[in-house]
């Protein structure tokens, strides 16, 4: 592609890189929405240790992924347009495992404790996971319980 090309549909150095952060997410989001399609979990209990071990395993490895999104946190401490997709690529993220999990619904107090719970633990998780002392089926059971816990 000509840099002409480039220039003429971002206007900016930050357009171009919100364009690529953007379709990142969405292919994140994707392969989300795709992992809980093919789940054959039922009932909130196995849903939500469904994702506590897809999450967590993911974790396990320093994989593409989480090299990427080291570079987009790195990147959203100085861009605020960087920081804004970062925000609403986890308010989607929350929303799509919240809706998988508890698919009957949960008022809004119940959903956004999950949320509070899920988000962090699992980002968090994705820098940590090598170096905590529970395996991993230990792990995904305590997250298991409380997700359960603060989703009532």
């Amino acid at each position: 592609m000509r840099l002409s090309n480039v220039q003429y549909y971002f206007k900016s150095k930050d357009d171009v890189l919100v364009a690529m952060v953007a379709r990142y997410f969405e292919e994140c989001t994707a392969t989300l929405m795709k992992l809980t399609q093919q789940s054959e979990a039922a009932g909130a209990r196995e849903r939500v240790r469904f994702l506590a071990l897809s999450g967590l395993a993911h974790g396990q490895e320093i994989s593409d992924m989480c090299r990427a999104f080291r570079e987009i946190w790195a990147i959203s401490s100085r861009n605020e347009m960087i920081d804004q997709c970062l925000i609403d690529y986890y308010r989607t993220f929350a929303d799509v495992m919240v809706n998988f999990a508890f698919p009957d619904g949960l008022d809004d107090t119940g959903r956004a404790r999950v949320q509070s719970l899920l988000i962090p633990f699992f980002e968090g998780y994705s820098i940590t996971g090598r170096s905590v002392p529970l395996d991993l089926e230990d792990t995904a059971d305590m997250l298991t319980d409380l997700t359960l816990s603060v989703s009532e």
